[in-house]
């Protein structure tokens, strides 16, 4: 049983931002569970989901597989570095 006020995982992202005082935030979930940082998610925050097997999921990009994980990140670095 959980209580309907329990935190989720959006309530514990929002705490290690407010805590890191981080500008931003990446967020990769492949889970239900996953689905209240998405709709939480800032318009700064990149949300994405792995698995396109939720049609109704708020995450702003997709993923095919866990193995694009790596490439996402190797591109956002790449990204990072050239600027």
């Amino acid at each position: 049983m959980v209580l309907a006020d329990a935190p989720d995982k959006a309530d514990a992202v929002v705490s290690l931002v407010q805590r890191a005082a981080c500008g931003s935030v990446v967020f990769v979930g492949d889970d239900v569970n996953d689905e209240a940082v998405f709709e939480r998610a800032r318009p700064d925050w990149l949300t994405v989901r792995v698995g396109r097997d939720d049609a109704e999921s708020r995450a702003a990009f997709y993923l095919n597989g866990y193995d694009e994980i790596a490439v996402l990140l190797d591109n956002s670095l790449r990204v990072l570095e050239s600027l």
